[in-house]
């Protein structure tokens, strides 16, 4: 029998002067439970030490000098990859470190959606508590999050994947 081999990702990481946040978030990548993934960290002329950051990693780094903004930097990093998938993060970003194996497992369960998203917290995290603000009131347990996600969904740039074939298909840009 002929095992079926992982579909192919690239992690797309833009990047400004994030010299103090892009360690922490390729470290949580650098854990995954996935096997058949690249990083790919675009280098969106930053003035810090970002790159000798980058450097420190394994992980494929295009960089150019000048900032040329986000929208440049993902198009320039997605005219880049060949892999199955792509999933998005910034460099303030942390993967849990299953993220990709059941991202990868959803879309390869379901052909026919182009891209999903998971959830994020866009809050500070307190110890192992996750937090997320929501107007003045703070939601901390897991039923006011799944209350909230469930009523408020939307893709979020560390959540999202998506089909590389299919983006460039369509001819999308950011």
């Amino acid at each position: 029998m002929i095992e079926k081999t992982q579909p192919s990702v690239t992690v797309l990481i833009p990047v400004y002067n994030g010299e103090e946040h892009i360690g922490d978030c390729l470290d949580s990548l650098l854990n995954q439970s996935y096997d058949n993934y690249q990083i790919l960290v675009v280098n969106d002329g930053s003035r810090d030490k970002t790159l000798e950051k980058l450097q420190q990693y394994p992980v494929k780094i295009l960089s150019y000098e000048e900032n040329k903004g986000i929208s440049y930097a993902l198009n320039y990093g997605i005219d880049h990859i060949d892999t199955d998938y792509i999933i998005r993060m910034d460099a303030d970003d942390l993967a849990h470190y299953d993220r990709i194996r059941i991202q990868v497992n959803f879309m390869e369960n379901n052909p026919r959606i182009f891209m999903s998203g998971c959830t994020s917290y866009p809050g500070p995290i307190h110890g192992n508590k996750w937090e997320v603000t929501f107007g003045e009131r703070r939601l901390t347990t897991f039923n006011e999050l799944r209350t909230f996600y469930l009523f408020h969904p939307y893709l979020r740039h560390p959540g999202v994947i998506f089909r590389t074939k299919s983006w460039k298909e369509k001819g999308y840009r950011y």
